[in-house]
């Protein structure tokens, strides 16, 4: 949690705070919180919902809007991943030095 960027934090935090299921024992986000609060508002949140199947910690995820929103041990495990299930690239031709040439190697003489 303390790899995603702030702003995606407080859009999570912004539109969490309408969600039916929301924590009732933990404050709402306003606009005018430091990025500090911010943090650790965002982390009551999370807490709050973690290991009760309401996925709040896979919103926030969803709320980061590129590759330097995301945090970076995700980042780095989904790449090793997509390495380790890519395909290697394409074997080149192998071509011999010398082609054969017709007749080579028969043996009717």
């Amino acid at each position: 949690m303390n790899e995603v960027a702030v702003a995606a934090q407080r859009r999570f935090l912004d539109d969490a705070a309408s969600w039916p299921d929301y924590p009732s024992k933990v404050a709402k986000y306003n606009r005018g919180l430091t990025d500090d609060d911010v943090k650790r508002l965002c982390r009551e949140v999370l807490i709050a919902r973690k290991g009760q199947a309401h996925g709040y910690a896979a919103h926030l995820i969803g709320f980061c809007t590129g590759l330097n929103e995301l945090p970076s041990s995700l980042t780095a495990i989904l790449e090793a991943i997509h390495n380790a299930l890519s395909l290697p690239p394409p074997l080149a031709s192998v071509r011999p030095a010398h082609p054969p040439t017709e007749g080579a190697g028969d043996d009717d003489s």
